[in-house]
């Protein structure tokens, strides 16, 4: 599957929850939140949308983005992402509350330069999914304290560059690698939601 066609998968995807908010249901409960943990990522923006579907079933979709750089030169540094997710949450006593269970779709590009495991500069496009886990501590009646960790695996293209603001590779192929599987941690949640 290409990356245009995962693409047009997550939007019906998206969509059908869209349309499945319409629907009158009687457990029905929405809620926007954001992870902290990805804001000490380098300022990564984040927001998360819930509908509750049943009594023990949340459909989800996560929006991430990072555009900023840090430093100058040959000293700069940065984690630009930008990334769209579709989930699935199983809550074994009541949605909104207690532990849950998590099924993920994910699409991500991201260009990593001198931080982390990167020395030089690293562009990447991802997409697979994902199984996560946590618990969601209710605070009140309409804000909840999510952690938890979600680890995804699937295909990579990426190129690898000499440093930040190099455009020579450092392998002899202009393009991108060939797809290559990857299994990794995701993402760490200690996020705030708002319940309706």
């Amino acid at each position: 599957m290409n990356i245009k066609h995962l693409s047009i998968t997550l939007i019906s995807f998206i969509t059908a929850i869209l349309m499945l908010g319409e629907m009158k249901l009687s457990a029905q409960t929405y809620s926007v939140g954001t992870n902290l943990v990805d804001y000490a990522n380098l300022g990564t923006l984040n927001v998360t949308a819930n509908l509750s579907v049943a009594r023990h079933s949340t459909l989800g979709s996560t929006a991430r983005l990072n555009l900023w750089n840090y430093g100058e030169g040959i000293t700069q540094f940065y984690n630009r992402v930008t990334s769209v997710s579709v989930n699935y949450r199983y809550w074994p006593w009541y949605v909104y509350s207690g532990w849950w269970l998590m099924a993920n779709l994910e699409v991500e590009v991201h260009s990593l330069a001198n931080f982390l495991y990167v020395d030089g500069r690293k562009d990447a496009v991802k997409y697979g999914p994902g199984l996560g886990f946590g618990y969601s501590l209710m605070l009140n009646k309409n804000v909840n304290l999510d952690l938890g960790v979600l680890f995804w695996g699937g295909l990579q293209h990426y190129k690898e560059y000499c440093g930040p603001g190099c455009g020579r590779l450092l392998s002899d192929i202009d393009k991108w690698r060939k797809p290559s599987f990857f299994i990794e941690p995701n993402n760490v949640f200690v996020s705030i939601y708002y319940i309706f």
